[in-house]
């Protein structure tokens, strides 16, 4: 049988050897190279040296083709969660997640993967592991519903991971006077965040262990942010908050833009928050353009409030909006000509000068730049 190792540390590097003896093809990875040291010299199975959570680590470890994926790593989020990718995204019904720490056993066995604690444990019950069995959702039973199935809590937000962006939200939030509280347990971001936030506001505490998250208030949270700076936490307390509490709306941040995948519907996080691509998006705004600023985003930036002078030579210039052709979704909301408002109709001509006020999608703001923006100058060389 074909046999994934992730983790080569004396766990998974004791395990790999003694499947490999076993007569079983085995894969090892590690985002570690030196860690391979760990394998005996007479191991002839394959290492792959990377981060699991990419695809392209799993392609070359041929995940599809395998018959089991044993998750080894020191860190219990991502055993977990690489357990459950392997058997839901690419069908490797036999998998198991190793546990490092109890307090984050319940956290693990909510994803529905089978946790264990030793090579000689995962050997000894191989045939237990390895027979074809159907998944088994994780548990949605935790949080008792009255009969309506209602939820009759004050509005209510949760934010795991205290760095500048759990920070920063948490503050927003509590300006606008809503229920905020922020689980870290690092002194050093304590320390920052008692500085920075009402004391009542912050729990301190392991956000990985269920007890915590539950003293915390998750089972009465309206929404979970996972702002941690571990990929895999945020998506497993993203999944937990949701199919283990019904929270209603989950948050999770993208530390990693090659882990974006993972931020997924099918992993019940709502909404994902990739820092790098919004700050790549804005940079590349600002370069494409010109004199176009862009005052308000709505519907989730599927839209956008953007403002515009009219320079000399532009193409809109003396023409009537009736006859300046406009896409589908970019309405032109009001036009500041000398210091007055003006109301647009269709009759309204474009004037130099003009601040122009419109409400429009990606597409419309490329077609407003071309109608507004500065006329392109011809080379004087291509002119002579």
């Amino acid at each position: 049988m074909r046999m994934i190792v992730v983790g080569c540390g004396q766990v998974g590097s004791s395990l790999a050897y003694r499947l490999y003896k076993m007569g079983h093809e085995v894969v090892v990875i590690d985002r570690n190279e030196k860690a391979f040291d760990n394998l005996l010299d007479d191991f002839r199975g394959r290492t792959v040296n990377g981060d699991v959570l990419t695809r392209q680590v799993l392609r070359r470890a041929e995940v599809r083709e395998a018959d089991a994926l044993f998750a080894l790593t020191g860190f219990d989020p991502l055993n977990a969660l690489l357990a459950y990718i392997a058997r839901s995204k690419y069908s490797v019904m036999n998998v198991a997640a190793r546990n490092n720490d109890p307090r984050h056993l319940a956290l693990q066995e909510s994803l529905g993967v089978p946790v264990i604690a030793t090579p000689i444990w995962i050997t000894d019950n191989l045939s237990d592991l390895l027979p074809l069995q159907s998944a088994q959702p994780a548990s949605t039973s935790l949080v008792p519903h009255d009969r309506h199935g209602n939820r009759s809590t004050p509005m209510k937000v949760l934010i795991i991971g205290g760095e500048a962006t759990g920070e920063q939200l948490a503050a927003l939030l509590i300006n606008q006077k809503i229920n905020v509280c922020l689980v870290e347990n690092r002194p050093d971001i304590l320390a920052q965040l008692h500085r920075e936030l009402p004391t009542g506001a912050i729990y301190e505490d392991n956000p990985m262990d269920l007890r915590v998250l539950e003293h915390a208030g998750i089972r009465d949270a309206n929404v979970l942010v996972a702002c941690t700076s571990s990929d895999a936490d945020n998506v497993a307390l993203c999944y937990l908050a949701k199919t283990g509490y019904q929270v209603p709306r989950t948050i999770g941040r993208i530390n990693n833009p090659r882990h974006a995948w993972l931020f997924s519907e099918e992993m019940h996080v709502n909404v994902a928050l990739n820092e790098s691509s919004i700050l790549a998006h804005l940079i590349e705004e600002e370069m494409t353009l010109g004199d176009m600023m862009t005052l308000l985003k709505l519907r989730r930036g599927k839209y956008a409030l953007v403002e515009i002078v009219i320079p000399p030579g532009a193409k809109a210039v003396g023409t009537a909006i009736k006859d300046t052709q406009f896409p589908e979704n970019c309405v032109i909301a009001t036009i500041f000509r000398k210091g007055e408002t003006i109301v647009p109709s269709g009759a309204t001509i474009f004037e130099v000068g003009d601040e122009v006020l419109a409400i429009t999608d990606s597409a419309g703001r490329e077609r407003l730049e071309e109608l507004f923006g500065e006329p392109e100058l011809v080379d004087s060389e291509e002119e002579k």
